[in-house]
């Protein structure tokens, strides 16, 4: 199987888990906006975001080296027992020294929905170190139908505690944080972790390596924090726990794209470190940069004109003021595909410190940016402070990289991809149904055009399989 093939059949099977997870729960909007106040939404949403920053810092980020060392490590048996088992002792000791910690934090400072809170990240750091072990093991498979289990188990969940039991915030985080666990557990079940931990495999030279991959990507995480928590943070203390609903819900389908970026990374950051050190790694890097680009960027631009098509249906009308920031959000969604891209061949050669520089940088620009203007424009400044931020980081990346991989893109696409925005956010301001639907035509139209051999290839893999 070539190179292309195999990156296509992972995003492929990683695309059905994370399209049917984001359908499910984009469609469980009506519910939670209808269930919940803006401020309540709000809160559920720091709660979230905050516990995708502390999880991983409580793990260390060893479930990156976990997932990367896997990869080298599929036809060694011994090497997974001690790369799986010294991860989950760190992860442990990690976990129990964090528990300590928030207890005795929580006897001085009052922590809202505290019990509930902790569940929610202990499910969370369960679940991310069991999927990267099946991911680095190569079971996408089973990584990709323990995804569809979480959003199905955390649908039925939500709705038995928020609609028959009307537990509303309380029971949106537990059945969240159950529709991360009981799936995480099978999973574990099936890939048999349990069989890969031994005592005998305790391997201190083990530890050192995967915390020497995984500590020097802290300040990247602690970035990616301020990237997303921050604006959330301050929007909450300037502006107001309300407000800060709004912006989530602007960040609910602006995250749609965001999820296909997502579903891209996850299969690309393997293929990346498989095909490193290859002789033609920079034309086939290339190939992937500039399909990358005129796919995700297309897509960002399609959810952005069909937003306010299907936005009444799903969205109760409390929140429209959420359509205002979309088209900014969704430009910063398009940066972050590339950051992305970049980010996976520093780690496949295991430059994690440039990654964490890189980083820090944007994230310092993100946030004085955004407190410079929430004064201001309120929420604007958050929406703006992002897309500023990772413009610039895709940007340095793309010539930082020059050092490393000659990464280039076709003659002219940045033009022909800015113009579409451009005139797909200007019938967007128009605020009617008529424009809206022209500029989903437009999106439709260019996206077909500018992805056509995408398309083509796509149609004749799909068509061989088929007729086999």
């Amino acid at each position: 199987m070539s190179k292309t093939s195999y990156l296509a059949k992972n995003t492929l099977l990683i695309a059905i888990s994370k399209v049917s997870t984001q359908m499910v729960m984009f469609f469980m909007l009506p519910l939670y906006t209808t269930t919940l106040t803006p401020g309540e939404y709000g809160m559920v949403d720091l709660i979230i975001t905050y516990g995708a920053l502390f999880a991983p810092l409580i793990m260390l980020n060893v479930q990156q080296s976990v997932f990367r060392y896997l990869i080298d490590a599929r036809l060694d048996s011994d090497s997974q027992r001690r790369i799986i088992t010294n991860a989950v002792e760190i992860t442990l000791g990690a976990s129990m020294l964090a528990a300590v910690v928030y207890f005795v934090t929580s006897m001085f400072v009052s922590i809202p929905f505290a019990a509930i809170m902790s569940f929610y990240f202990a499910s969370f750091i369960v679940a991310d170190l069991v999927l990267q072990i099946a991911r680095g093991l190569g079971h996408t498979k089973a990584f990709a139908i323990a995804g569809i289990v979480q959003a199905l188990l955390t649908v039925v969940l939500n709705v038995i505690f928020m609609l028959s039991l009307q537990m509303g915030v309380n029971g949106m985080l537990l059945g969240m944080a159950l529709g991360l666990l009981i799936p995480a557990v099978g999973l574990a079940v099936f890939i048999g972790t349990h069989r890969s931990i031994r005592l005998s495999a305790r391997d201190r030279a083990i530890k050192k390596k995967l915390l020497a991959f995984s500590l020097p990507l802290l300040p990247n995480t602690i970035s990616w924090w301020v990237f997303s928590a921050s604006d959330r943070t301050i929007i909450s203390i300037v502006v107001g726990v309300a407000a800060n609903g709004i912006y989530a819900v602007t960040n609910k389908f602006a995250n749609i794209a965001n999820s296909f970026s997502a579903i891209f990374y996850a299969s690309w950051s393997e293929s990346a470190v498989l095909a490193i050190n290859d002789p033609d790694r920079d034309e086939f890097f290339s190939r992937i940069a500039n399909m990358m680009v005129k796919v995700f960027s297309t897509l960002g631009i399609l959810i952005m004109c069909a937003t306010p098509i299907v936005f009444p249906f799903l969205v109760n009308e409390a929140f429209n003021e959420a359509l205002l920031y979309l088209p900014v959000l969704v430009l910063g969604t398009i940066f972050n595909t590339i950051v992305s891209f970049y980010s996976a061949i520093y780690i496949a050669k295991d430059l994690t410190r440039q990654v964490s520089n890189t980083s820090i940088v944007a994230a310092i620009i993100n946030l004085v940016l955004c407190l410079a203007l929430i004064w201001f424009v309120g929420i604007w400044a958050a929406a703006i402070s992002t897309a500023v931020a990772y413009g610039v980081m895709a940007i340095y990346r793309h010539y930082d990289m020059k050092k490393y991989i000659a990464v280039t893109y076709e003659r002219g696409i940045f033009i022909k991809l800015g113009l579409l925005f451009a005139a797909a956010s200007v019938l967007y301001y128009q605020d009617t149904l008529w424009a809206s639907l022209a500029g989903l035509a437009i999106a439709v139209i260019s996206a077909y055009w500018l992805n056509r051999h995408e398309i083509g290839r796509i149609k004749s893999m799909v068509l061989g399989r088929i007729g086999r």
